[in-house]
């Protein structure tokens, strides 16, 4: 008796902590899972909306997903990049200008040597529950609307359905 009571007693916390297991494992299981195919939905979005040919392009935030609610499947995932024409582009003002495109004076050159520092910066999200894919760009990792500002400094533009900031297909 005494032995059952206490596989009873031990099997309790035991089903509880697999329990929470089987959960994370659901969680982090479908993160992964949707990050692999949204990766190269937001790929393609970039080639086919912005113009970015594949070769070109440099990540500087992989895809990765968000849910602003308690859910177990990301609603919202993103991926960040900038290209190496638009990357040679920055580096070369800011080694002229001596300071970073934000007005942050350059402290190290070494900096320069990671393209992902790069100011300019393109980026595509993907809304699940609404298949929404957004497009806009990024400067000093704020939002740009500027028309004339983006046409002047990113090497390749988004076709005319997309608006300049971000646009929504």
């Amino acid at each position: 008796m005494k032995k059952k009571l206490f596989l009873i007693i031990l099997s309790i916390p035991l089903t509880i902590l697999l329990i929470i297991a089987l959960f994370a494992a659901i969680y982090y299981g479908s993160d992964f899972v949707g990050r692999i195919q949204n990766d190269k939905k937001l790929t393609n979005y970039f080639i086919e909306t912005g113009n970015i040919p594949e070769k070109e392009m440099i990540v500087v935030k992989n895809t990765h997903g968000s849910s602003w609610g308690i859910e177990f499947y990301p609603s919202d995932f993103s991926k960040s990049v900038t290209t190496k024409t638009d990357y040679e582009n920055w580096k070369k003002w800011v080694e002229e200008k001596g300071k970073l495109f934000n007005g942050e004076k350059l402290r190290d050159k070494k900096y320069l040597e990671d393209p992902k520092n790069c100011e300019f910066v393109y980026c595509a999200s993907y809304t699940v529950t609404t298949t929404y894919l957004s497009y806009g760009f990024l400067v000093s990792g704020e939002v740009s609307f500027d028309k004339e500002f983006i046409q002047q400094h990113f090497a390749y533009l988004p076709k005319d359905k997309i608006l300049y900031g971000f646009g929504v297909k």
